[in-house]
């Protein structure tokens, strides 16, 4: 069944409000990971520095990745 003009204009607005929501917060996203990722790209060079390797713990994400899985049902 084909939408009318109206009911098009607010699914538009609706979608454009989506997309300004869902932009603003990626670009917070980007300020925060500029910093977090700097830290652990430092981090990560002097283990290497130090003769080490700092290793995700895979327990860890496992767990988060369940968590994350179990809150979305």
């Amino acid at each position: 069944m084909r939408k009318t003009p109206e009911e098009m204009a607010i699914a538009a607005r609706k979608k454009t409000l989506r997309t300004i929501v869902r932009l603003k917060h990626s670009i917070e996203a980007d300020y925060e990971l500029n910093g977090l990722l700097a830290d652990m790209e430092e981090g990560h060079a002097l283990e290497l520095q130090t003769g080490g390797l700092i290793q995700m713990d895979q327990d860890l994400l496992d767990k988060v990745v369940k968590k994350v899985a179990d809150d979305e049902d």
